[in-house]
């Protein structure tokens, strides 16, 4: 698997992360779409003119025509990237609760709602130590559940 070793400001990153999110099934089109595969399942969005500044690695895995698995695999790592990205495709994660309609707080003393959990699982985690050069790798042994139909 690539890795980006060094970015343009000079900091490097030596680490590889896979996520497997469940989400609806993505259609045969993207929201903002500059080109579309359907044989890989793959799609380009642009939604502004500006370089764009987060990448991911998308990848479906499988689909019953109303929900899907898929590989994500992020070479950068900004904050909510997944799931915006998954959002941009038109199959936003399931359970999320920020995108696309952030859900009120639980109001104080109230017990969160954790019967929809997010469905995004970090699958793999490889990354070299900084401290003994060695090369780490950890995966996860959990599976997200297939929902109801």
């Amino acid at each position: 698997m690539p890795t980006r070793p060094c970015s343009a400001n000079g900091r490097c990153r030596r680490s590889t992360k896979r996520w497997r999110p469940t989400g609806p099934s993505w259609p045969a089109r993207c929201g903002a779409t500059a080109g579309w595969n359907p044989q890989t399942a793959a799609c380009r969005c642009t939604k502004c003119q500006a370089k764009p500044n987060a990448e991911t690695g998308i990848e479906m895995l499988s689909n019953d025509g109303v929900h899907a698995h898929y590989r994500l695999t992020p070479h950068t790592g900004k904050t909510h990237q997944l799931r915006v990205h998954m959002l941009a495709l038109g199959a936003p994660l399931l359970g999320d609760s920020v995108y696309p309609v952030l859900q009120p707080e639980p109001a104080p003393g109230q017990a969160p709602d954790f019967s929809r959990p997010l469905q995004l699982l970090a699958r793999r985690l490889a990354f070299t130590d900084p401290i003994t050069g060695q090369a780490l790798v950890f995966e996860s042994q959990r599976r997200l559940v297939w929902p109801a139909a």
